[in-house]
């Protein structure tokens, strides 16, 4: 019977991506874009951010509409109540 062959997940991925990179340019490469990407997010500053995902947000509804938003409430909402009833004491 042949092994049967299991998909990486996502965690398993990054990890053997993220030793490639060290293997190949080293620590300090790695280091040096953080300090990078850091820099740039900094620059850019928290309204950069906001203003990127109030767009996102308005692309979202554009497409799939309010309804979307209130079938994802709903569902959380959901989620939450049947946590809050498991904790419960009281059940």
């Amino acid at each position: 019977m042949p092994d049967e062959q299991r998909s990486m997940t996502v965690r398993e991925a990054g990890r053997l991506g993220g030793l490639t990179t060290t293997g190949r340019y080293g620590g300090e490469a790695q280091r040096a874009g953080g300090r990078t990407t850091g820099a740039r997010n900094r620059e850019r500053g928290p309204d950069y951010f906001r203003e990127t995902g109030r767009k996102g947000g308005t692309a979202v509804k554009a497409k799939y509409g309010r309804a979307h938003y209130a079938e994802i409430g709903k569902k959380g909402s959901a989620i939450r109540r049947e946590k809050d009833a498991a904790r419960s004491p009281h059940v």
